[in-house]
């Protein structure tokens, strides 16, 4: 009977070092339960910000490509508006009573007396005798050269050297000073 006390005894002294062994890896397992909790707990919350701000990053990367977008359908359209009103406008010039005065102002402040006086051939149908009147009485000696390359206005030619007064040239100046204006209009 003592050999079965003293086995009753280490058994019983066993379940309690068990127990003792079970109960403090069972904190130390809570413990680390517990820590790695928190741990998500804080990822989770970083994550859930890192989504929030990608989400916000990509809403204005959007909305700034749509605006980017529309900004270049707006300088498109005005554009064109400006320049049909200049097409229509430059149409209209070479039926303008003033007109012939100003292929011949054109001519004079060329400074030019000779070479080759390249102008529209409608133009030079319409008015053609009556620059070859002020040509003459001015003294030059140009070679009228006609052409449809030029919209209207005259261009003179010497040498490697040409004067520009042609509409196209005028176009490309009223186009970009009368974009300019709307542009300041609009703003």
């Amino acid at each position: 009977m003592a050999k079965q006390q003293v086995t009753e005894k280490i058994l019983a002294d066993a379940k309690r070092e068990a127990g003792e062994i079970i109960s403090k890896y069972r904190a130390e397992a809570l413990e680390i339960k517990k820590n790695q909790d928190e741990k998500i707990t804080i990822q989770k919350n970083q994550i859930e910000r890192d989504v929030e701000a990608s989400k916000r990053i990509e809403y204005l990367r959007r909305v700034s490509q749509r605006k980017l977008e529309l900004n270049r359908k707006f300088v498109t359209e005005k554009r064109k508006l400006i320049d049909g009103v200049i097409d229509q406008a430059l149409k209209e010039l070479s039926m303008h009573t003033e007109y012939l005065d100003f292929l011949k102002t054109m001519i004079k402040k060329s400074n030019r007396e000779n070479g080759e006086l390249i102008i529209n051939k409608a133009d030079w149908k319409h008015y053609g005798s009556d620059l070859e009147k002020f040509l003459k009485n001015l003294g030059c000696q140009f070679k009228i050269t006609t052409n449809n390359e030029i919209s209207g206005g005259i261009m003179i030619k010497k040498d490697k050297i040409m004067y520009h007064g042609s509409l196209d040239i005028i176009r490309e100046l009223i186009s970009d000073q009368l974009a300019i204006a709307v542009s300041k209009k609009l703003a």
